[in-house]
């Protein structure tokens, strides 16, 4: 499997006991096994158009292609064109928004990719990482009416923060201060590992020995 690139900042390493699916002596059955897996926090920053407390319309998305919280840098002042195009202000019923996330994806490494990032982030470079196989599944327990089963998921990126960073209902003094917050809250990932882990945990919660399907 051929390794990516991936901006952002490696949050967590952590052996996490998985789940593949195999068939023996005519049955089918998740197996389970151990995998180290690497957690990787990135931001994405979303222009939406908004109304009455609705959202209309997701336009445009911007990632850390250029380093960990790069998303929201706006220096081409994107954000005021597209304002200044449909006529919206602070008293507009019509509002923009600037949304950013903070994603935790997992991700794992072979050994050419734990070389390569033993000194990335000395040499200011994007780590290389490999994408965890889609049939490399998470067990959780849930009762849809039949009593409490254990069901098999793949493991997907996670949601650990969402917040307004700008909005052309705001003064400028005012999107200085949420943005500023915004950075100063999640600039140094070492900071909020607690915060991290507490999201990370929920994606294993259910030890099992195999079930049949």
């Amino acid at each position: 499997m051929t390794s990516r690139t991936v901006a952002g900042e490696i949050v967590d390493r952590r052996k996490m006991r998985l789940f593949q699916q195999a068939t023996i002596g005519g049955k089918s059955r998740f197996h389970p096994f151990e995998k180290e897996v690497v957690w990787v926090a990135s931001s994405e920053t979303c222009l939406e158009f908004w109304h009455g407390g609705q959202l209309l319309k997701e336009d445009a998305a911007f990632n850390d292609f250029y380093g960990y919280l790069t998303s929201m840098r706006f220096d081409d002042g994107m954000h005021l064109r597209v304002a200044n195009k449909f006529k919206v202000d602070q008293q507009s019923t019509l509002e923009l928004r600037l949304i950013t996330s903070i994603f935790l994806t997992p991700y794992y490494e072979d050994d050419e990719c734990r070389r390569w990032n033993s000194d990335a982030l000395e040499r200011n470079v994007k780590y290389k990482l490999l994408d965890l196989p889609s049939e490399y599944r998470s067990p959780y327990e849930e009762d849809y009416g039949a009593g409490l089963k254990t069901y098999y998921k793949t493991l997907e990126r996670i949601t650990a923060a969402e917040e307004t960073t700008w909005s052309s209902q705001l003064s400028p003094e005012d999107n200085e201060k949420i943005s500023r917050s915004f950075k100063e809250k999640w600039k140094n990932p070492a900071l909020v590992r607690t915060h991290f882990a507490h999201f990370i945990d929920k994606t294993s919660p259910v030890s099992t020995t195999g079930v049949e399907v």
